[in-house]
């Protein structure tokens, strides 16, 4: 027998049709018909704590109040149940595809990160069962970071250290990212002093760049943080697959050998490649060195 449940938005049912023994409600939580304190019910178990819809409220102090302490402690979802979730009680993670910006509140979890879908109002999108459309998923911890702004400013990632993302996470998140956008993506690979293995990874901004060209690196960036020109191993940028054939994405373009051939004239040791889909189902993403090609 199916069940359909109409909710206000804090979560407080008004109408239920055909109503079955399905207890995992409102975001997809389980419904407590007796709750911890003993007579109370209709309380929803988040894991971390319970909260009630008919008040709109956590019954228990945010183990994490610290980090925002202009909220109240006990405020479900920054009281904007309509635009943000909380899936266990402790993260709120959103991302607004119009500007760019990409915002996490609370605590990360061992999970890997992911960007959700939105409409056009910025609210996130939710499947039958209450649970969030995810728009990018499977992205390595360390990239994502809260107060980013990929669409404008170019990032510096860390990588290959503890809690850090590998340089494959990198490169594959620039890929997702630039299919996501609609636009390619363009990064640099940089080993600190001389390291044997690459240290860090730009991620230059996509605001001015279209479906086949990217204006920049962001190696200019991670200079500016601290990094050195000859820090630089090589270069990096995404041919996304929508609309492209295989033949074009696989290769490198006339004004990418021309990129290349001007960079070659004054840094010799550069390597560059081009990070695509991959060419069989399953496969993992292609990285396409085009250096002396």
């Amino acid at each position: 027998m199916e069940q359909a449940t109409d909710y206000y938005p804090f979560g407080k049912s008004f109408e239920q049709n055909n109503v079955d023994k399905n207890r995992y409600l409102y975001k997809g939580k389980e419904l407590q018909e007796q709750t911890i304190v003993g007579s109370l019910s209709g309380w929803y178990d988040y894991g971390a704590r319970f909260y009630d819809p008919e008040i709109g409220r956590w019954h228990s102090v945010d183990p994490l109040a610290e980090r925002r302490i202009e909220w109240s402690p006990y405020a479900y979802c920054l009281n904007n149940p309509i635009l943000r979730i909380d899936p266990n009680g402790l993260t709120d993670f959103t991302f607004d595809k119009k500007t760019g910006d990409v915002k996490q509140i609370g605590e990360k979890n061992d999970d890997p990160d992911r960007i959700l879908k939105t409409n056009r109002k910025g609210e996130i999108k939710y499947n039958k069962k209450g649970e969030a459309k995810v728009a990018v998923g499977g992205i390595e911890q360390g990239i994502l970071k809260d107060g980013q702004n990929f669409k404008n400013k170019d990032q510096v990632i860390s990588v290959g250290g503890e809690g850090q993302p590998t340089v494959k996470g990198v490169e594959d998140f620039s890929l997702k990212l630039s299919e996501y956008v609609g636009a390619e993506i363009a990064g640099a690979f940089f080993s600190k002093d001389g390291a044997a293995a690459t240290t860090h990874i730009t991620i230059g901004n996509y605001k001015n760049n279209t479906l086949q060209s990217a204006k920049g690196h962001g190696h200019s960036e991670g200079i500016r943080q601290g990094l050195k020109l000859n820090d630089i191993t090589g270069f990096y940028h995404t041919h996304p697959s929508t609309g492209i054939s295989v033949s074009d994405r696989t290769r490198a373009s006339e004004a990418d050998i021309n990129a290349r051939d001007n960079a070659l004239k004054l840094m010799l040791h550069m390597k560059f490649f081009i990070i695509t889909s991959p060419l069989y189902y399953g496969a993992d993403n292609e990285k396409i060195d085009y250096t002396n090609h």
